[in-house]
């Protein structure tokens, strides 16, 4: 399966927006399978973007569930949030193929010092 980096950025936009009484609640992201946002949770979570438990023991169906953002995953949202920059780092990426997450993220942050004046 590969990694899908728009779903990557709506499940950091999902978590945010919960509250922490629906942390326990099941995580669906609209318009994607859950065993698709599973596994991206899972890649969240060993990237450290995400904090998950282990619910394997739970019952549900599935083994990642997030109940918060690290510090790493809101540095990343924070970069991809504004929906402009986000195409406009799409757009860049297509002409190379595909890149890393590290690029990816760095491009973001390029973006949003542009965005705000700053030449690095």
């Amino acid at each position: 399966m590969k990694r899908d980096m728009d779903l990557i950025r709506q499940i950091l936009l999902h978590v945010e927006a919960r509250q922490f009484d629906q942390v326990d609640e099941p995580f669906h992201v609209p318009e994607y399978a859950d065993d698709i946002v599973g596994f991206h949770l899972e890649l969240l979570a060993e990237a450290g973007l995400v904090k998950t438990p282990d619910a394997s023991n739970t019952g549900h169906n599935f083994v990642y569930f997030p109940v918060g953002i690290t510090w790493e995953g809101y540095e990343f949202l924070d970069a991809c949030r504004d929906e402009r920059r986000w195409i406009d780092a799409k757009k860049l990426l297509r002409q190379c193929g595909t890149v890393s997450f590290h690029v990816m993220k760095q491009l973001l942050a390029k973006l949003a010092c542009e965005a705000l004046g700053i030449v690095l």
